[in-house]
């Protein structure tokens, strides 16, 4: 398993940037960000994990992408599906609701190519701007998968800014770095 937490700009090949098209700067070269916008990636905090998988992609992504599956990797936590998607009930268009204490946050999934790749965004909840949740499953040689999980966001000033987008990142992180291994270790 490799985590990272890094405040650069995606550059990951595999994961294409539709950062662009979320935050209408959609141009001549979607997928990049403006090198203009310098201001823009200042306070963007982008965490990365990549877990390996025994697992054929198919396994795999039927349970990283099952929404009410989150409950188990992060006690405390309740997840209920707001608007099913397509396909029922996990698919693009579904609405997630995850529950951790007093806070929630809604989250829609954007992308859907199953087995492969899955997006989501947050659209309510905790102030974080131009979300961005991006699953990547590539098939390895021997059978198994390789996953890239990327989360990025920004957090506003009024809500501690680059401070707590950091403090933030590194909780969430932890904790999904601890659910994916946790995951390969039962998808054999």
């Amino acid at each position: 398993m490799h985590a990272a937490l890094t405040f650069q700009p995606p550059s990951n090949p595999i994961a294409p940037s539709i950062a662009n098209v979320m935050t209408g700067r959609a141009g001549v070269n979607p997928g990049l960000l403006p090198a203009v916008d310098y201001e823009y990636h200042r306070a963007m905090v982008e965490l990365e994990i990549n877990q390996h998988f025994s697992a054929p992609p198919a396994k795999v992504f039927a349970a990283v992408t099952d929404h009410k599956r989150i409950e188990e990797w992060q006690r405390g936590t309740r997840v209920t599906i707001q608007k099913p998607g397509v396909p029922p009930p996990n698919g693009l268009g579904a609405v997630r609701k995850i529950s951790g204490g007093p806070l929630s946050v809604w989250e829609e999934v954007i992308r859907w190519e199953e087995p492969y790749v899955m997006d989501y965004r947050m659209i309510r909840g905790f102030p974080l701007r131009d979300h961005l949740g991006e699953l990547r499953l590539q098939p390895t040689p021997e059978g198994g998968t390789m996953l890239y999980y990327r989360v990025r966001y920004r957090v506003p000033w009024y809500a501690g800014g680059s401070i707590v987008g950091r403090m933030f990142g590194k909780q969430l992180q932890r904790t999904i770095a601890a659910a994916m291994d946790k995951l390969a270790r039962e998808l054999k």
